[in-house]
């Protein structure tokens, strides 16, 4: 708790931008009393700091991380590589709390998600953000604190992902933005859910360069 402390000073005095890893519930515990200790006397919400993977978040502990001004990086590796694990070890209770994407953004939180070492494929991983499915069961943990919508999940892994990271002008399709785009075979926006993970990418533009090209747009 001490080493805690000590970083989270540090990082408010020089304007370091603090990474938290925290995993399950003793870890936010005792980090958000750490946190919000600090920021009683010293103001960090403005600072974006980052909670970053998250496997197990309450109610209590997103509405806490918002308040202190958090953004969140997480994956849903953590659900469907972990679940079946979680339940053996600890037991199905934590079910409730185990990346729970509609609670943090219902809290308020920008929630960023990346591929981490799970699935390759983004698209596969947006499907999951719909049906927290377990790969060694099969079972789904959809419930209400986990399962987002399409447009929901799609932003994650684009706009908030970007804002998550502060860097301006990526992440979406508007005047004066990068020209960072992909050119895909189907709408992921309405496509079943089921066929997201089968997406193909037929080009990609990157700073207004394509840099990938399947070759049959052109067939087309």
């Amino acid at each position: 708790m001490q080493r805690e402390r000590i970083a989270l000073a540090y990082c408010a005095k020089h304007d370091v931008r603090f990474n938290f890893i925290g995993a399950g519930y003793h870890d936010h515990d005792v980090f958000l009393a750490n946190a919000e200790a600090l920021a009683a006397h010293t103001p960090i919400r403005d600072r974006r700091w980052i909670l970053q993977h998250n496997y197990l978040c309450t109610e209590d502990h997103a509405r806490r991380y918002a308040a202190l001004g958090f953004v969140v990086t997480t994956s849903m590796s953590f659900s469907c590589a972990k679940g079946d694990l979680f339940e053996k070890r600890i037991g199905r209770h934590v079910w409730k709390d185990l990346i729970p994407l509609k609670r943090l953004l219902e809290a308020g939180l920008t929630v960023s998600a990346g591929s981490d070492w799970g699935p390759k494929n983004v698209f596969e991983h947006i499907a999951l953000a719909e049906t927290h499915e377990f790969w060694g069961s099969g079972r789904r943990n959809d419930g209400p604190a986990q399962k987002v919508s399409r447009k929901e999940a799609v932003r994650m892994w684009t706009c908030d992902a970007a804002s998550a990271l502060g860097w301006e002008g990526i992440g979406s399709l508007a005047p004066g933005n990068h020209a960072d785009l992909l050119v895909v075979d189907r709408d992921v926006l309405s496509c079943r859910v089921e066929d997201l993970p089968a997406t193909s990418v037929l080009r990609t533009v990157l700073a207004g360069d394509v840099v990938h090209d399947s070759g049959i747009l052109a067939e087309r």
